[in-house]
């Protein structure tokens, strides 16, 4: 199977938030839930191809990174920067809100790193959760998958209040397949927990 480089994908992420609630604090620890949040477009999958088939296996890669400089916009987590001590994965839910899209979009990953980082194969890339595939047309929510494993090495990123979220996914056609058409919009939500011994 080929990868496609001549098929523009026109991939579109609005602005990303994170949501800073659920505040909980006790004479040893601080607790602070995290939400980040996202909303993934695609429209068009294929621009400019209207009606036509593919001539041979293909397979597109869509990636997408967003920074969240939190030092910046967050100032009731910068008296605890340095003090972090865990941070938990939570959850991962999903709204498919716009689907007339003719084909599937594969298993989508989302990885915590670094400002600046813009591949899900950079060294410093960390798995946090998945989507599970989105079959063409469908609407709706879900949880996905996430990797509580990994929040040991995702958290040094974290805890620096200013990282990095990318998201990577595939679109696949089969030889003789029509290329894909319509839109899709995904809204995402990342949950942690960030842990830090009480000031």
């Amino acid at each position: 199977m080929k990868n496609l480089n001549v098929l523009a994908l026109v991939l579109m992420v609005a602005v990303l938030a994170v949501a800073i609630g659920g505040c909980g604090a006790d004479e040893f620890e601080f607790r602070q839930e995290m939400i980040v949040k996202g909303t993934l477009n695609i429209d068009q999958a294929f621009e400019g191809q209207d009606g036509a088939t593919a001539t041979e296996d293909l397979l597109e890669t869509v990636v997408f990174a967003v920074d969240f400089p939190l030092s910046e916009k967050s100032p009731e987590l910068t008296d605890y920067n340095g003090l972090f001590k865990e941070m938990r994965i939570e959850q991962l839910t999903y709204t498919v809100t716009e689907n007339s899209m003719t084909t599937d979009l594969e298993e989508v990953q989302l990885a915590f790193g670094p400002l600046g980082m813009a591949a899900l194969d950079d060294p410093d890339a960390v798995l946090v959760a998945s989507l599970p595939p989105i079959p063409a047309g469908f609407t709706g929510e879900g949880t996905g998958q996430t990797f509580p494993q990994n929040a040991a090495a995702a958290s040094k990123h974290v805890f620096d209040l200013d990282f990095g979220m990318v998201s990577g996914s595939e679109i696949s056609v089969r030889k003789d397949e029509p290329l894909p058409e319509g839109k899709l919009k995904i809204d995402i939500a990342v949950t942690v927990t960030l842990i830090a011994d009480a000031l």
